[in-house]
């Protein structure tokens, strides 16, 4: 056949369908959708074969699993022709069409497939449970590599190599988790509502449903436009043992009231230059137009980002040569434990206007993007412990004002600093230092004593 529809014809009446290509670089093409609804106990397995979907098409996803158990998609290359536009894609009118929903199922599994030029996001999971998916390689996405979304529970994603994602908005990240309530039939591009950042018609206090006890384990993601992984409002999940690679803004970010996350084992490093973020997005993001000497704006992003969480753990990453801080806790950042964390050399973005700390607990109040429905508070509560610290940074540790009651204790500190702390206003915060007095600026009576054993710290002027 040369038409891909005749396929899923097929899986009608089959459990398990193995497409035989009459030759080795087959293609069908697919000009409208192809649906499974209410299949079970169902696996097709391409072989190899490319379904390439036509565009441009009023389709919102071009292959859709619905209200089905127990199916399989393997072995397939999905591609659209083209490589999508960079863009924003921020009103409904921009609602592209994407490759793959899986939407109220249990036990689908997507292995082993290659995805090419989707204009939305690849593969989006949508109101289901234990999905598996594997071993996929995803490339050139317009909005998304691959998100979870909703009452997504028990879903397993591994071992996916996820490149080259397009799209520049947070939703647009390799890999995705969002609490937001919106039907993914419709479009992925509803995650975005009208805001680049907060829209209060997706606000906290109204989160009834989020992706909670998936496992992210062991995908590389790189040279993403935005993230390299985004967590939006998910709550009890498990990130680990990830590659995340030259990502433009963080390599990992954990937003919108995120909760009780484990980030642990991952590797994220050469990210947050902003290489690839449009004007809009600057014009939203940093407060002037000033250019450092690689002719991007001087504003660079860490390799992690706790905005908007709560009571997660990041634990043994090794975040390395990022260009704008290595970790960073800000607006309502609220009980995270950092602990035993490998931190080196993340000030690569750092210029004469500038520098980065290896961690810092900040706090952004007038950085509200118009919303009413929450507020940004300081960091507070964070326990910041056990991390090694190497290479150049600006300071080891910078606290900002109205960060209050962090515990700061027994990291190790090695490197080309100007401070080993800095915290620029008196308050109260633990910190167990043996670091000596003009190492540590701070206001006089806040100098802590003892604690935090440090060598070979070269201060700057």
């Amino acid at each position: 056949t040369s038409n891909a529809s005749e396929i899923f014809n097929a899986a009608a009446d089959n459990t398990h369908l193995v497409l035989r290509p009459s030759r080795p670089d087959l293609v069908l093409h697919s000009p409208a959708a192809l649906v499974l609804r209410n299949k079970e106990n169902l696996v097709i397995d391409f072989n190899n074969v490319t379904i390439m979907f036509g565009e441009p098409t009023n389709e919102r996803h071009m292959l859709r699993v619905e209200h089905s158990r127990s199916v399989t998609l393997m072995n397939a290359h999905f591609s659209f022709p083209n490589i999508p536009e960079p863009g924003f894609y921020q009103q409904h009118g921009d609602n592209k069409t994407g490759l793959l929903l899986v939407f109220d199922s249990d036990l689908v599994a997507i292995k082993a497939n290659t995805m090419t030029n989707s204009p939305q996001a690849s593969i989006a999971i949508s109101h289901s449970r234990k999905a598996w998916i594997g071993d996929n390689t995803i490339l050139n996405s317009g909005a998304g590599g691959i998100i979870l979304h909703g009452d997504t529970k028990e879903c397993v994603v591994e071992g996916n190599h996820v490149v080259d994602s397009i799209g520049v908005a947070n939703w647009h990240a390799g890999i995705v988790l969002s609490y937001r309530q919106v039907d993914l039939r419709d479009g992925v591009a509803l995650l975005l509502g009208k805001h680049l950042h907060h829209d209060s018609a997706f606000s906290l206090l109204h989160r009834k449903q989020y992706p909670s006890r998936n496992a992210i384990v062991r995908n590389y993601v790189g040279h993403s436009s935005g993230q390299g992984i985004y967590v939006d409002g998910a709550v009890g999940n498990v990130i680990m043992g990830n590659e995340i690679h030259a990502s433009s803004k963080e390599g990992l970010c954990l937003d919108g009231g995120a909760t009780s996350n484990v980030v642990m084992d991952n590797h994220i490093h050469e990210c947050g230059q902003r290489t690839k973020q449009l004007p809009l997005v600057l014009q939203q993001e940093v407060p002037d137009e000033r250019k450092g000497a690689d002719g991007l704006t001087i504003y660079k992003l860490p390799g992690v980002s706790v905005d908007n969480g709560l009571y997660n753990i990041l634990l043994r990453n090794n975040v390395r040569n990022n260009f704008g801080g290595g970790i960073k806790l800000v607006r309502t950042s609220f009980f995270n434990l950092v602990v035993d964390n490998s931190l080196w050399n993340n000030n690569k973005g750092g210029s004469e206007h500038l520098s980065f700390p290896a961690v810092s607990l900040m706090n952004d109040p007038s950085d509200d993007h118009g919303a009413t429905d929450l507020d940004y508070a300081p960091s507070v509560g964070n326990m910041i412990a056990y991390n090694t610290i190497r290479g150049r940074h600006g300071v080891a540790a910078l606290i900002a004002p109205g960060s209050e009651c962090n515990e700061i204790f027994f990291n190790t500190v090695k490197g080309e600093l100007y401070f080993v702390l800095e915290s620029v206003v008196e308050q109260t915060n633990f910190i167990k230092s043996t670091a000596p007095k003009k190492n540590l600026r701070t206001p006089e009576r806040d100098v802590p004593e003892e604690g935090w054993p440090i060598s070979q710290i070269r201060l700057g002027s």
